[in-house]
């Protein structure tokens, strides 16, 4: 406790002194939804959220495991790996830190929190934490031969850096500068390949590790068109946002450079008598959702499952066991099972069906994908018909007008949309049904699908317009309507606080319209020099001109006159002789 290496307490930024006295220090850990709602700072989020978990919540520590955390700062994924493990032992090196981690996880019975350096230890662990690639030296010696070493740390090449993200109040520092706190991609390689680590896999969670929706991996990479980069973009304070870092990194990854630009990696780092390989290959998360929704989609090496984040979830895991009989009731070929709380669903090889649509949109076959859509739309009609239809949810309002046309279905399975679709060997295969509501238009499941699809292909709108679509399916009258319908679905679903976090983070984004403003008004005052100076130029060279033509004249007139002169004295001299006669 009175190590010589330990952190004066005013080291703490004012904003983490904050978080620490008047809500880690006097708020249990189960009420910090409460003050979430209340303060929607990216700051306060990045420390209390639920979402800190992500970055680990989905891998496979054994119960029996020791792990050693370092540099815990405010326990976000300490009380993570107490669930996961058998003993925690926690490093925080600064001691309001490490007294605020004490009273988070004081409910804790298996971690010790300790603000010495852990270089010292003579104990191994089976797996040890660290957010510093530099520390990779150090833990080395502190893990067991067959033990793993995960390194969560920001990139300091991150498309986000170079959109103007701040990174420890500062704006570019980690792009110029020749050493910093940061590593990038190939410079990690480098410190382990000089720490003769040579088992590593490089993970990739988007928008960052702190708060990741989406986490890719070698064997499971992004292409341009994977509708999983539509992440929740989050900026710290002191960001200048400059440009769209999605649009960026969209068209980075189409030239093969998303693993230099992404925001974080996950390193895994084994040890060389560690020969266990790791299935998971991809990663998804459900983070604007209320902590009873979230789910954690798992891409292993044959298999897709989705389990709960939260026990929280359980009721809701029930909810989709039941959506999925209640289909294959109905007919559909349903490639999910429901096994010890876990959505078990087979790999299928090969693009859902919007990628189908998509495709031929922008191909410009218009009605081959017309004709697609009517036999997927045909393919639910024969099947959700034939249960016995319903009056219209008395949740939503709506008027006999706004109702007359459509067919109301007794049960609206709403996750029926081309995403959630495959087509193989002429049959249409179905998956990830989580949500139903009664009483709600068949028309409305179209209108959802091709809603889905614009919203997660945002190119094929300039090739080939959402309005062309819903008019063809003639779905445009009841737009409004369905706006109501799929308010209400979302409104119990959606975590408003999430949501705030992120308009927070977002309203830095303005900052792109007024550097585009001033760009635009630069080059514009540049343009108008440009012009005002070939005006010049064309004056001063007419001028130039003109004044050649005088100079041009002047001495035509000189030599005219000359000749005047000349011809004058020639007439003298005759005259002269003449006298003379």
């Amino acid at each position: 406790m009175d190590s010589e290496k330990q952190i004066q307490p005013e080291e703490l930024t004012p904003i983490e002194k904050e978080i620490i006295e008047q809500y880690i220090m006097k708020v249990a850990p189960e009420n910090y939804a409460d003050i979430l709602e209340k303060d929607t700072r990216t700051e306060v989020a990045l420390a209390l959220s639920p979402i800190r978990k992500n970055i680990l919540c989905w891998y496979p520590i054994p119960k029996n495991a020791t792990i050693l955390e370092m540099d815990a700062n405010l326990g976000e994924v300490t009380g993570l790996l107490c669930e996961k493990g058998k003993k925690v032992i926690a490093i925080e090196e600064n001691i309001s830190k490490a007294n605020a981690i004490r009273k988070r996880y004081e409910n804790k019975d298996n971690i010790e929190i300790k603000t010495e350096n852990a270089e010292a230890s003579e104990e191994k662990f089976d797996y040890v934490v660290i957010y510093q690639p530099e520390k990779i030296k150090l833990v080395k010696n502190l893990v067991k031969p067959n033990g793993t070493i995960l390194l969560a740390t920001n990139n300091r090449f991150g498309i986000a850096y170079f959109a103007g993200a701040s990174f420890q109040g500062k704006l570019y520092h980690t792009i110029l500068d020749a050493e910093g706190p940061l590593y990038g991609k190939k410079e990690i390689e480098k410190l382990l390949q000089e720490q003769g680590l040579k088992q590593y896999q490089f993970y990739y969670p988007l928008p960052n590790y702190k708060m990741p929706n989406v986490i890719f991996s070698e064997q499971y990479m992004p292409n341009e068109n994977t509708t999983k980069m539509m992440y929740n973009i989050m900026y710290e304070k002191g960001s200048v946002v400059v440009f769209d870092e999605l649009k960026a990194l969209k068209q980075l990854t189409k030239n093969g450079l998303f693993d230099f630009f992404a925001n974080s990696y996950l390193v895994e780092i084994k040890m060389p008598e560690n020969n266990q390989t790791n299935p998971i290959h991809f990663i998804s998360f459900n983070n604007n959702r209320k902590e009873e929704y979230q789910l954690a989609t798992i891409l292993e090496e044959n298999k897709i499952k989705k389990q709960m984040i939260s026990p929280k979830a359980q009721k809701h895991m029930k909810s989709i066991e039941l959506n999925t009989k209640n289909l294959k009731k109905l007919g559909f070929h349903m490639i999910d099972e429901i096994v010890n709380d876990e959505v078990i669903s087979q790999y299928i090889e090969g693009d859902t069906f919007d990628k189908k649509i998509v495709t031929l949109l922008l191909q410009g076959n218009i009605e081959e994908a017309y004709g697609w859509i009517e036999k997927w739309y045909d393919h639910l009609k024969q099947r959700l018909l034939k249960n016995k239809r319903s009056g219209f949810n008395e949740n939503i309002q709506a008027t006999p007008e706004e109702l007359e046309g459509l067919t109301i279905l007794k049960n609206g399975y709403i996750d029926l949309v081309f995403e959630n679709t495959f087509y193989q060997n002429d049959e249409f295969l179905f998956f990830d049904q989580e949500w139903y509501a009664d009483g709600i238009p068949i028309e409305f499941l179209l209108y959802r699908a091709i809603q889905n699809m614009y919203a997660y292909n945002l190119e094929i709108e300039n090739k080939y317009p959402k309005q062309k679509v819903l008019e063809k399916f003639g779905l445009t009258t009841y737009t409004e309507l369905f706006q109501r319908i799929e308010q209400y679905i979302q409104k119990d679903i959606i975590d408003d606080k999430m949501i705030e976090v992120n308009k927070q983070s977002l309203a830095r984004l303005h900052d792109i319209n007024y550097t585009s403003i001033l760009l635009n008004q630069i080059q514009d005052f540049e343009e108008n020099d440009k012009k005002q100076n070939q005006y010049i130029y064309d004056l001063e060279t007419d001028n130039k001109n003109k004044q050649k033509y005088i100079e041009s004249l002047e001495e035509d007139n000189r030599n005219k006159q000359k000749y005047i002169e000349e011809l004058e004295e020639q007439i003298q001299e005759k005259k002269e002789k003449r006298k003379f006669f």
